[in-house]
């Protein structure tokens, strides 16, 4: 017997970058195009922006999307 859990399949990595509005995917990578973060580049890996000593941090200290405006 299969469980509901067991449905769910892998938990997508960086959930937070994929619901912020500054993630966006460049040839099949999600990355981080928020300027305080990835200056003086245009976009930066969401794996370099999000670790421990990334501008953005493990906290995702920038993350920006709708609901979290109020």
């Amino acid at each position: 017997m299969l469980s509901i859990a067991s449905t769910w399949g892998d938990p997508q990595p960086w959930r937070a970058c994929v619901l912020c509005a500054h993630g966006k995917t460049v040839d099949g990578q999600r990355v981080c195009t928020c300027r305080p973060v990835v200056q003086p580049a245009q976009h930066q890996p969401v794996e370099l922006v999000r670790r421990s000593a990334g501008a953005c941090g493990p906290e995702a200290e920038f993350l920006d999307f709708p609901g979290l405006r109020g």
